[in-house]
């Protein structure tokens, strides 16, 4: 039985036996179901012998015209299947004359005592009850729709871009493996490996219905579409990685981790309607999150704190709920509609290092919600206006008096601003930094250009990392004064002082040391107010 979308009319085939003596076929008889899409082929081979142990290979192709017409396994959207035939798979007649019942033939091997079936059919509908062993099946850019469930066995599929549909899902044993290509995987029920090997790194997993992977190894794909439907991950799999977005549009829909890592390295989308439970930051990876109407919910081990390079977009009415005591760090949070923060506890806490205010935006909370932000940028747009309600927000920069008119008070909203603390660990400073700059014991990164406005304060050792064509201007009015400390200026960047020696570095006493990388590191004015034992020196790395 073969189906197809198009009409039955229109498919042709091809039928070789290879790795064998010659063996000859007949015309195919291509019989139409009651359906103008399906029927059956019937074709007889002519010659078998119990002891053939060759390849059957079957081609189906979508092109002909009333079943005329070439048909190659090259031919685009054309589907082969490979089927080995297994000596002895079968045991011969017994023939009896009335007296004694004896077989044709001596000498044949021992039969299994559950001979193997093999029943496949190319794209279209099939069923199988019975396990696919040692064949092949290659889909070419086709479509095979198995309505039964699988058992594959030694074997491969490979998709070549086209559509593998398993209405009941699979179970892959003894080294069969599933190789999706560029195809797409629809699943209709469990999928589990046994010993096999699933290549799915560029293919697609459709669900077709609630299901569960049962993996015992890392699992890739290059994109899930949940259809809001329900993925659950067995403990089993190690980890599962996808490089395009996952889109999360009804509350049924979304995948069930069971302690499973999961890199979302083309970021998640939550649209409305959509929930994600981030509930163990330290295991979840979120590249980029974009809320466009759904909720984000918070939930992990309380009294720790969890830091991720993240994006969030914020570009229709969403939600962020988070649980009591938790502290939770992301890289940048960019607005351009309203975002509801509510919090389980006044202890919660929310930092992003870059707020940005892409369009006119409102922050509302609980009376409990707190948004730390350590650089604002709300000057993106001529005149986007951000709202505050029921929410504190602290900025630990000076803002300009630009910024300070776009932000709007409402009922229990709070703002706080410059709350400077002196840094300490590593940090990124991004844009223009209006307030002054405490280092002490502090890495400072400085990937993108970057103009820092208010003083540059040494209060213990310190190294500014600048990356390679990048510059750090400092236009504090103060001079960078060392002051016994050791500065470390590296990278490959430059450190440039706009106001020449009156604001460049001093080395003011004899126990100032400062370093700077030998790759292309340049400052434009450092002065020696105590050339007597005050150390300048160019690190051969760095």
């Amino acid at each position: 039985m073969i189906s197809d979308d198009a009409l039955f009319t229109t498919l042709t085939t091809h039928w070789e036996y290879l790795f064998g003596a010659p063996r000859e076929f007949s015309t195919p008889s291509y019989i139409p179901a009651s359906g103008s899409q399906s029927g059956t082929v019937e074709v007889v081979m002519s010659d078998y012998d119990d002891s053939d142990g060759g390849l059957l290979l079957l081609t189906v192709c979508d092109q002909a015209i009333d079943h005329q017409g070439n048909c190659d396994s090259q031919l685009e959207g054309a589907t082969s299947i490979s089927f080995e035939l297994i000596p002895y798979a079968y045991q011969l007649p017994l023939i009896c004359d009335g007296t004694d019942c004896s077989q044709p033939i001596t000498g044949v091997p021992d039969m299994p005592s559950h001979p193997v079936e093999v029943e496949s059919l190319p794209s279209g509908d099939d069923n199988l009850s019975s396990p696919i062993t040692s064949g092949k099946i290659l889909l070419n850019g086709g479509t095979l729709k198995i309505q039964e469930p699988l058992i594959l066995e030694r074997d491969q599929i490979e998709t070549e871009g086209g559509r593998l549909v398993l209405q009941k899902g699979a179970v892959l044993n003894q080294g069969a493996t599933l190789k999706l290509d560029n195809g797409t995987l629809e699943l209709g029920d469990n999928l589990t490996l046994l010993d096999s090997n699933l290549q799915s790194e560029q293919g697609r997993l459709k669900l077709l219905d609630n299901v569960s992977l049962t993996i015992p190894a890392a699992v890739s794909f290059r994109e899930i579409q949940l259809q809001q439907k329900t993925l659950a991950l067995d403990s089993s799999v190690t980890s599962l990685t996808l490089t395009e977005p996952l889109l999360i549009d009804h509350a049924e829909a979304g995948i069930i981790r069971n302690q499973v890592e999961i890199d979302f390295q083309g970021g998640l989308k939550l649209d409305q309607g959509g929930v994600f439970e981030l509930d163990d930051a330290s295991k979840i990876k979120i590249n980029a999150l974009s809320l466009n109407g759904g909720l984000l919910k918070v939930t992990a081990n309380t009294n720790l704190s969890y830091s991720q390079n993240t994006e969030i977009t914020v570009s229709s009415p969403s939600i962020l709920n988070m649980d009591e005591n938790l502290d939770l760090h992301f890289q940048t949070l960019r607005l351009s509609s309203d975002l509801q923060l509510r919090f389980g506890s006044e202890t919660t806490v929310l930092r992003v290092n870059r707020l940005v205010l892409s369009g006119d935006s409102k922050l509302s909370g609980n009376n409990k919600s707190k948004l730390i932000a350590a650089f604002p940028d709300l000057t993106q747009t001529a005149s986007s206006q951000l709202s505050l309600e029921n929410i504190k927000l602290e900025i630990e920069q000076c803002l300009d008096a630009d910024s300070q008119e776009r932000i709007i008070l409402l009922d229990g909203g709070v703002l706080e601003i410059g709350n400077v603390q002196e840094l300490t660990g590593t940090h990124e400073l991004v844009g223009e930094v209006l307030c002054p700059v405490k280092l002490n014991q502090a890495k400072i990164c400085i990937n993108d250009d970057v103009t820092i406005k208010g003083d540059l304060i040494l209060n213990g050792d310190a190294e500014i990392h600048i990356a390679p064509q990048k510059t750090l201007f400092y236009q504090g009015s103060n001079k960078f004064n060392l002051t016994g400390k050791h500065l470390s200026i590296l990278g490959g960047g430059s450190f440039v002082s706009n106001q020449g020696f009156q604001n460049g570095i001093g080395l003011n006493d004899n126990l100032s040391k400062l370093s700077i990388g030998a790759s292309g590191t340049s400052i434009s004015h450092v002065r020696f107010a105590s050339p007597d034992g005050a150390i300048l020196e160019v690190k051969k790395h760095g």
